[in-house]
């Protein structure tokens, strides 16, 4: 009887022992928790003009994939560096995978006997010429910056005695009184040349456009001879204002200048021009109360100067005899504003040129107060406060957070998104049409270029060396997520300017010699690291892409980005609320997909032990994601994930398949990685339409399982 026994014990032990532990295991196994919306046009649409929400986030109203051309054509970066350093770090950012150099050619580049042609038209033409000869499609600033707004003679102008603030007038020595051209002469202040104009010479005594702001001692001080007055409102009188005309002269002849040696240094067309730059910064040129208090009769009237100055720029480039049909026209107008549109354009305009720059915000400290606020939304759209008698929007919760990103104006946490303009769904501002499909009456749709943008780090308390990798990271989701939401240009600023903006590393600039004309290409820095790694890994691809669907993120770490109240209305944000899924088709039969956490600080050290200078210091741990993706034919897909930051392959595999979708699981963080994707088209094709379905299947249904 005993043999039998140990036979039976030698059985069962093993069926215990895993009966035993089954329940150990499963109870460690982390259910998945999903997303099952994760693209939605409510997330834009709920956020209309004035609404702004800490949970909402336009840029998942729809999904898109585009030509991976796209993608490539897009990364640009500012070459505000000498001329002499110019051609070398054009090649730098060449051999990075740029594709796009900005530079400013500014107005006072016109000759100033001779305003119709440029006073240097070789160093001109070399100039962009260093751009196209690397690679890089020149994209032109045409400016009238306050500090230097025109044609111009700078000099001195030396008073025999002090003036006292408040002063219509100041005494010149006899050599001075010479040089005045009444009307056009004026002294500097501040940043704005000939802000105060010599309107009338009584000998040597000179009568000011406007009273003396400060002491002004006796001696030599700046001066600036003008040959064009500031910008007049453009009608006066019941018709065209002469004043303005004259001036405008001037401009499209200078316009039409810069596009001629263009034309020169490229062999074509092949370059763009952006249209004046930022009207907060050095445009008082385009309004005489800069300069003359009271304003003359002559330089008054009615219209927009703005308005005027585009119209007439672009009907002017426009004309055939120029021959610049595939010139890229940008509204630099629009940089700093939300409300022009590509319904309100004019005709012929290619792009609303953007600088979507944004500094650091502590909430709930920083949360705006101001009196006219626009109100907040919770996470299924209604409003999530009150306004008080005095105007003021009191929100009804405030998450704590820093937010410190890069896709700032892609979120719903202020309402000048960028969305509006970028995206396939066209919303309204006042009853004016925004979005990419948004056309002037007899027009072309108006793209977007972001034109400038940057990471400043003041504030954050990152020196020179630690905000380096920050900026970089910054850089990167910059480029892919505003070229896969509509995008046609990311330009970042800039090459120079090495503190706190400059991207490329001080020693390659310090490397450029006679030994080492072109510099040192291993000092680029991280920014050009990143870029160059991530864009050689994607082929150019321009024929009409088949679009992706992401149907569902999940994930079992349940992070977070910040803390709700435990309300249904004011919940958690969590990571998988904001995971970019950036599709781009790369090949007839390949996807290459920008994929990462949105993550709402990317200063934060999240890796104190590794070096300043190592962007994993900053960046978030790994979490391990699934994402259920359609429009591809699941049995014959494969997928790999590369990570930019090691320059390797990390994990990735599919889980499941079915005819028209594939369920990923790989492993994601805050830095763009790259899923690529093999897919033959399903059997039935996916319309060429973005995705944006959600609400429209349960607008009420909660977003989390």
């Amino acid at each position: 009887m005993s043999q039998p026994r140990a036979v039976v014990t030698t059985l069962l032990l093993p069926l215990l022992v895993a009966a035993l532990l089954a329940p150990a295991a499963r109870a460690d196994e982390s259910p998945w928790h999903a997303l099952t919306t994760p693209i939605d046009p409510r997330q834009q649409t709920a956020l209309e003009w004035g609404d702004r929400s800490y949970w909402l986030q336009p840029w998942r109203g729809y999904l898109e994939t585009r030509p991976s051309s796209v993608l490539r054509d897009a990364p640009g970066m500012t070459l505000n560096v000498p001329a002499a350093q110019l051609p070398a770090t054009a090649k730098l950012l060449g051999d990075h995978g740029f594709a796009r150099g900005r530079i400013e050619i500014g107005w006072d580049q016109m000759d100033y006997d001779d305003p119709t042609r440029l006073r240097d038209r070789r160093a001109v033409v070399e100039r962009i010429r260093a751009l196209h000869a690397n690679g890089l499609r020149p994209l032109i600033l045409l400016n009238a910056n306050s500090t230097a707004p025109g044609p111009l003679q700078a000099g001195q102008l030396s008073l025999t005695q002090a003036a006292l603030p408040g002063a219509r007038t100041v005494q010149l020595d006899v050599a001075s009184a010479r040089k005045v051209v009444v009307g056009r002469t004026g002294f500097n202040a501040g940043s704005v040349a000939a802000r105060l104009l010599i309107t009338k010479l009584d000998g040597t005594t000179a009568t000011l456009s406007q009273p003396l702001p400060t002491l002004v001692g006796a001696g030599s001080h700046r001066s600036t001879t003008l040959r064009y007055l500031p910008f007049a409102p453009p009608r006066a009188g019941g018709g065209r204002n002469p004043q303005f005309e004259r001036t405008l002269e001037g401009w499209l002849a200078y316009a039409r200048a810069v596009a001629d040696a263009a034309r020169e240094a490229t062999g074509g067309d092949r370059f763009d021009l952006e249209i004046w730059n930022e009207l907060s910064f050095g445009s008082e040129f385009l309004d005489p109360k800069h300069y003359f208090d009271p304003v003359p009769r002559s330089l008054t009237g009615t219209g927009s100067v703005t308005d005027e100055i585009l119209r007439r720029t672009v009907a002017d480039l426009r004309r055939p005899a120029l021959g610049l049909g595939h010139v890229g026209l940008g509204d630099g107008f629009a940089n700093q504003s939300p409300f022009p549109a590509g319904s309100t354009s004019p005709p012929g305009l290619t792009a609303l040129s953007k600088h979507p720059y944004r500094g650091v915000a502590r909430f709930p400290g920083d949360r705006p107060t101001t009196d006219l606020q626009q109100r907040a939304l919770d996470a299924d759209g209604a409003p999530a406060g009150s306004r008080a008698a005095d105007r003021r929007w009191a929100d009804a919760f405030v998450p704590r957070f820093v937010g410190f990103f890069p896709e700032w104006y892609l979120s719903g946490l202020q309402t000048e998104t960028l969305v509006r303009d970028l995206s396939p769904i066209t919303t309204t501002i006042s009853g004016v049409r925004h979005g990419r499909s948004a056309a002037p009456p007899g027009g072309a749709p108006v793209g977007v270029w972001i034109s400038e943008t940057g990471m400043g780090t003041a504030g954050m308390g990152l020196d020179d060396v630690a905000r380096r990798p920050v900026q970089a990271r910054a850089a990167l989701r910059s480029i892919v997520a505003y070229a896969n939401k509509g995008a046609d240009t990311v330009v970042l600023y800039g090459a120079g300017d090495h503190q706190p903006w400059g991207l490329v590393d001080p020693a390659f600039f310090r490397s450029i010699g006679a030994s080492r004309p072109h510099g040192d290409r291993a000092a680029g820095g991280a920014t050009l690291d990143l870029v160059s790694r991530l864009m050689k890994r994607i082929p150019r691809y321009r024929s009409a892409p088949r679009q992706l669907e992401l149907r569902e993120v999940a994930d079992q770490h349940d992070r977070i980005q910040f803390a709700g109240n435990g309300t249904a209305r004011y919940p958690d944000l969590h990571d998988r609320d904001v995971v970019a899924f950036l599709p781009f088709q790369s090949g007839r039969d390949r996807f290459s997909v920008p994929v990462y956490v949105m993550s709402r600080d990317v200063a934060r050290v999240r890796q104190p032990d590794r070096p300043a200078d190592d962007v994993r210091r900053y960046e978030a741990p790994e979490g391990i994601f699934r994402l259920r993706i359609g429009g591809l034919r699941g049995s014959a897909a494969s997928v790999s994930l590369y990570d930019p930051v090691t320059d390797a392959r990390v994990g990735a595999r599919i889980v499941s398949r079915s005819a028209g979708e594939i369920v990923v699981e790989l492993a994601l963080t805050d830095t763009p990685r790259l899923l690529e994707i093999r897919a033959p088209s399903p059997t039935v094709a996916a319309p060429h339409r973005p995705q944006v379905f959600g609400w429209m299947r349960g607008a009420l249904r909660r977003r989390h399982r």
